[in-house]
């Protein structure tokens, strides 16, 4: 469960790492789009699926953010969730055009 639209980053990393998870699972893996919500949707589907290991969440990081930020989860990100595997992460600086600076230093 992917809770973006298709073909945006987290789309597209949960695609590329689905034939591999299929053939070390030994069973299809389909990626399944449920955006919205900061991604509550498809974390509220997989929080209520039966813990039977064939629903999982493919997540980013709002759904370590969301509940500073929202009062009433449908379901408790500690207790609903278990770490399976890390994809991969970034490290990313903007700045405003109107900032001289070039590099993090600067």
């Amino acid at each position: 469960m992917v809770g973006v639209p298709p073909g945006g980053p987290t789309d597209t990393v949960a695609r590329a790492v689905a034939p591999d998870l299929a053939e070390a699972l030994g069973q299809p893996v389909i990626i399944e789009n449920r955006p919205g919500a900061s991604a509550i949707i498809a974390s509220e589907l997989v929080a209520k699926a039966p813990p039977d290991g064939h629903t999982l969440a493919f997540i980013y990081i709002t759904h370590a953010t969301n509940p500073t930020l929202i009062a009433k989860l449908p379901y408790d990100t500690l207790r609903d969730f278990a770490p399976v595997s890390m994809s991969g992460s970034s490290r990313c600086a903007a700045r405003a055009p109107l900032v001289p600076a070039s590099t993090c230093r600067s």
